[in-house]
């Protein structure tokens, strides 16, 4: 019988996870199709430090892992003032706009 076992659902986690964006990729190939998956993960802890990453795999927990383990590694410490962000911010990359604004208080 097996004494210490080991569940990873038990362990206290240090940070947030959460997956925005799900996406299955078709490639047509030689030998017919391949069919890939797409995760978009953010990781963070609720006190500033945030990651985001993209994670792909044959399989849908594989690459929500990967983009888990991405994002543990590329975080990044955003300034908070009263529990969000100080000031808005607007900015274009390519073809997205991302606009990112201060959260009102009790929200």
């Amino acid at each position: 019988m097996r004494e210490n076992t080991y569940d990873r659902r038990q362990e206290p986690k240090e940070f947030e996870e959460k997956v925005l964006m799900l996406r299955s990729v078709s490639k047509k190939t030689t030998g017919g199709s391949s069919i890939t998956f797409s995760a978009l993960v953010v990781v963070g802890d609720g006190k500033g430090k945030v990651g985001l990453a993209l994670g792909r795999s044959a399989e849908v927990p594989a690459a929500i892992q990967k983009a888990i383990a991405h994002a543990k590694r590329k975080m990044i410490v955003l300034p908070l003032h009263e529990d969000t962000i100080p000031h808005s911010i607007r900015t274009k990359f390519k073809a997205a706009s991302i606009i990112l604004k201060p959260a009102p208080k009790g929200a």
